[in-house]
């Protein structure tokens, strides 16, 4: 009997299709880590070692929208070769978006139905979430129903950036309809003692849990202010 292998986007962590969620606390560096691997999956270059399919990327930016520029000319800056061979195949929209409703779903998909992603980053879960309430079953469940149908319109992955509850030990934050809904869970976390950052898979439907790697966040200089001041 021939086995068969789930397709992948980028192997071991992601699938092509489905949906995953990275949550960390705040200024932990999760847009950061999807933005990078959101670089190598629109450079179809390989991702910590791991190998990568290549399509186009679409960030929905709700979150920090005023500075992607700047994360955007950073990579420009001190990775140009990653940049030139993904900067046709990356994009984001910022705005204020509710998921939960039918509307805006399909606004998203009748503007970039021409380009559809391979990958679609929603940052925020939360500024995506309208006046719903995380912990409400049904307002959750009302809110993944809509996302899938997103990453089904793109026969893509679809990755929610998030943040833990209250009590961090306990996961991720908001009604457990997510988790039981998702595919691939990574946890971003900060080690005070030695500075290192880590993302982990604590949850795969396909593959193996407890995957790790490192990272560290560089500071790359863009320029001055009118101060004279770094932009950084």
């Amino acid at each position: 009997r021939k086995l068969q292998t789930a397709p992948y986007l980028v192997k071991g962590w992601l699938g092509s299709t489905g949906l995953s969620v990275m949550y960390g606390e705040s200024n932990s560096g999760k847009t950061f880590f999807a933005i990078d691997l959101g670089f190598h999956v629109a450079a179809g270059e390989p991702w910590q070692g791991r190998p990568v399919k290549r399509g186009r990327v679409l960030l929905l930016a709700a979150e920090g929208a005023a500075g992607i520029p700047n994360r955007l000319a950073a990579i420009k800056e001190a990775k140009p070769d990653l940049f030139s061979r993904a900067e046709d195949n990356f994009s984001y929209m910022t705005g204020q978006f509710d998921l939960r409703s039918d509307t805006h779903r399909e606004e998203i998909c009748a503007l970039v139905r021409d380009q559809p992603p391979a990958l679609l980053i929603i940052d925020t879960l939360a500024l995506t979430f309208g006046d719903g309430l995380e912990n409400e079953a049904g307002d959750m469940a009302r809110y993944v129903k809509q996302v899938i149908a997103l990453g089904a319109a793109f026969n893509c992955h679809v990755m929610l950036i998030h943040h833990p509850g209250k009590d961090a030990s306990r996961g991720m934050r908001g009604s457990s309809v997510l988790r039981a809904a998702i595919d691939t869970e990574i946890m971003i976390e900060t080690h005070a003692r030695h500075g290192i950052r880590t993302a982990k898979i604590t949850k795969q439907r396909e593959g193996a849990t407890g995957l790790t790697v490192g990272f560290e966040l560089e500071v790359v200089e863009l320029g001055t202010d009118e101060d004279g001041d770094p932009i950084t």
